[in-house]
């Protein structure tokens, strides 16, 4: 089931390619972008504490797991960050650290959530409603979603009579 959501996590991610990381650099400083590159070196900010003060767009730049992000695109840098760790470990498997240094963002700054112009968020739920859409009658009901949709769950979270335990059949065999 992993690997299934995994696979198809880039049809709901908007998601850009450069040939050359000079490219990147350029894109972003086009769009008034700062870089902000994860770094385990001296010289990067440790991610801690209540607060840090976010530029209204940036771009956050990881690097690969193996070497990092690459000394280029580290001297483009205008912030580098770090998550600092517990115990012996000084890195992360790349996703998960990812993905704790994109919450740690956006618990500093909540309103970043959801910010985006609307006529992107619009664009974006047209984009999505028909991706999310199995049957015509779907995408008819979806497509009045678009410019007037539901209210969010305030929780995302299933409720306790929906959540039922399930074991995958390859490991039930084992037991």
């Amino acid at each position: 089931m992993y690997t299934k959501v995994a696979r198809s996590a880039p049809a709901w991610l908007s998601i850009r390619h450069f040939k050359t990381t000079k490219d990147a650099i350029k894109a972003a400083r086009e769009e008034k972008r700062e870089i902000w590159a994860t770094d385990l070196s001296q010289g990067a900010d440790k991610l801690t504490g209540e607060s840090m003060e976010l530029p209204k767009k940036f771009a956050l730049v990881v690097g690969r797991e193996a070497d990092g992000v690459s000394s280029e695109m580290l001297a483009a840098a205008d912030k580098r960050v770090y998550l600092p760790l517990n115990g012996f470990a000084e890195s992360l498997n790349l996703s998960v650290a990812t993905a704790l240094v994109i919450q740690k963002l956006f618990l500093y700054c909540p309103d970043m959530v959801g910010d985006m112009k609307d006529n992107e968020r619009i664009t974006l739920r047209r984009q999505w409603y028909m991706k999310l859409a199995k049957t015509q009658e779907q995408r008819d009901i979806y497509a009045k979603y678009v410019n007037n949709p539901p209210t969010p769950f305030s929780d995302l979270r299933r409720p306790n009579r929906h959540r039922i335990s399930w074991i995958r059949k390859k490991i039930k065999k084992k037991q």
